[in-house]
């Protein structure tokens, strides 16, 4: 993948949006005791803490490459944690008995993902000629990283996107229907990530991010923010 500085504050838009989300949903599980605010709140903190540790070398105009590269690898592992959440909300969902089999898998998943980032570590490169920073993300731990967000957000998009389909209610349905489109937004931008090869593809990564996060919190809190029982 191909950074430049331009790309990276691209990154405080989605940045300041999972902060925003995350404060919202915190608040909401603060007074409700909503378990769906606690655990999308729990991936909201995981989204933000990505873009912050990435954001911040940048801002600080840390010229080290090394922690460039170390800050993009510490992201990777929220980026991945942040489906240990969405896959406790699926298995409450569904198949409710195995939600603590499914949450141990999906932290397995998260040391797998990162394991394979770490082992097959590649440090960043500066074009000395186009300013371009070149971070570089293991391939295996990308397409790892793609079907993680696929099979847990992935599934849990269709869930509530053919849910909605059937509610009749129109506040409910609407609010279905949008948390699935973001869920599935946000797993499509996680399976294509490891395929993004210039700056203008990165431009519209973060881009996306932020649309993928809008529209998962309209849904969250589309009409108060009651459950979705």
């Amino acid at each position: 993948m191909i950074f430049s500085s331009i790309v990276y504050y691209f990154f405080i838009i989605p940045a300041l949006i999972s902060i925003y989300g995350t404060y919202r949903l915190y608040s909401s599980y603060k007074k409700t005791k909503n378990q769906l605010m606690e655990y999308f709140s729990g991936f909201f903190v995981c989204k933000a803490a990505f873009f912050i540790i990435i954001l911040v070398p940048v801002l600080l105009s840390v010229g080290d490459l090394s922690v460039l590269g170390i800050s993009f690898a510490l992201g990777l592992l929220f980026i991945s944690f942040s489906q240990v959440f969405i896959a406790a909300i699926l298995f409450s969902i569904i198949l409710t008995q195995f939600r603590k089999i499914a949450v141990f898998l999906a932290i397995a998943a998260v040391i797998v993902i990162n394991l394979l980032n770490i082992v097959n570590y590649i440090s960043p490169i500066l074009d000395p000629r186009t300013g371009i920073l070149q971070t570089y993300m293991d391939r295996s731990a990308g397409i790892a990283l793609g079907l993680e967000h696929i099979f847990i957000s992935g599934v849990l998009a269709l869930i509530f996107i053919f849910k909605g389909l059937k509610i009749t209610e129109k506040f409910a349905r609407i609010r279905s229907i949008l948390l699935g489109v973001g869920l599935f937004l946000v797993s499509s931008l996680a399976l294509i990530v490891p395929f993004l090869k210039n700056p203008t593809q990165m431009l519209i990564f973060p881009t996306l991010c932020a649309v993928a996060y809008l529209v998962l919190l309209a849904g969250l809190l589309y009409k108060g923010e009651s459950s979705l029982d």
